[in-house]
């Protein structure tokens, strides 16, 4: 029997406009490979480390601002904010990251879908070249999970709550099931 898809996607919704959504990317089968939760702290490995400098090096690329996010061992979370061009966004930067960064004329409009692909792609071959050069495991047919969560933040009491699930996420590793 064919097993046809459904998408987890709102129908109606324009996921290339100004937006911000609280994003979840999981590692294929679950491997812990980005690094290990101790006491309550996470600690990235060479591989979550490679992944955090990918999730930092997109808004130089594409007009999105990142909030808060956090690597852990086998997903991230993010915030994004897509279609900002850094003037009037509304929620909080992480230090150093955004808002501070200078204006590139090159950086474009992308859709929540076509960011998470590239994100997928440029990490996956830098993950590749680890294998290669650095001796990393190797994974069988993909580093990521074939879809993400996503959801929209509507307001500043959510922007919040996210903001303190992602920042908890390492101290309740393993004891939360969803936000």
């Amino acid at each position: 029997m064919l097993h046809i898809r459904k998408s987890i996607r709102l129908k109606n919704w324009d996921y290339g406009g100004k937006a911000m959504y609280f994003v979840t990317i999981d590692i294929e089968n679950k491997k812990r490979i980005l690094g290990e939760v101790k006491n309550g702290i996470m600690e990235l490995s060479e591989i979550g480390m490679m992944v955090e400098k990918v999730i930092i090096g997109f808004p130089n690329y594409f007009l999105l601002e990142l909030g808060k996010f956090i690597v852990m061992p086998d997903h991230i979370h993010l915030i994004i904010g897509m279609g900002w061009d850094g003037v009037g966004a509304d929620f909080n930067i992480r230090p150093g990251i955004g808002m501070g960064r200078e204006w590139n004329p090159a950086r474009t409009a992308i859709s929540l879908g076509e960011l998470v692909g590239r994100f997928k792609i440029f990490s996956t071959n830098q993950y590749i070249k680890g294998v290669k050069e650095k001796n990393w495991p190797r994974f069988d047919k993909r580093l990521w999970q074939r879809n993400y969560y996503e959801r929209i933040i509507r307001n500043k009491s959510d922007l919040l709550r996210v903001e303190r699930y992602i920042m908890e996420n390492p101290v309740n590793f393993g004891k939360i099931k969803d936000v």
